[in-house]
């Protein structure tokens, strides 16, 4: 009988993001560095014990668009015609992005807990200060 709930050994969010997302077949190298780097910064952020796979697919797209921003604007260093082209595309994608960050922080308040911290003050954090 197969036991219900999450597998026991799933793969940590920044190997998924790193390592099981094809990345090689997606970018340069130099893109592909640009992205993992990027990856690193953003998972910084978070706990990644509180990720969900939501979390991680928005994580996974501002990496992308913002190496694919990157690759347009390098495609057009020196051409102002293709600047103007590509304009309208960056735009869209940093709109995009707005709205990921949107839906991020969304979820990450939803998850924090309102009583988690009810009767803390600042006499509490002096004390704490003291101590240390």
């Amino acid at each position: 009988m197969a036991k219900a709930g999450r597998p026991k050994n799933i793969p940590s969010p920044k190997e998924v993001l790193k390592n099981i997302i094809p990345v090689k077949d997606i970018f340069d190298e130099d893109e592909e560095k640009i992205y993992e780097s990027l990856i690193d910064v953003y998972l910084q952020d978070f706990d990644e014990q509180e990720l969900t796979s939501s979390d991680m697919d928005d994580i996974l797209s501002m990496a992308m668009n913002r190496v694919l921003e990157i690759r347009l604007l390098k495609s057009s260093k020196g051409n102002t015609d293709k600047q103007i082209d590509i304009s309208a595309t960056i735009e869209k994608i940093r709109k995009q992005t707005e709205k990921i960050k949107e839906n991020l922080s969304a979820r990450r308040k939803d998850r924090i807990n309102p009583n988690e911290f009810k009767g803390f003050s600042i006499v509490d954090l002096a004390v704490a200060f003291d101590k240390d």
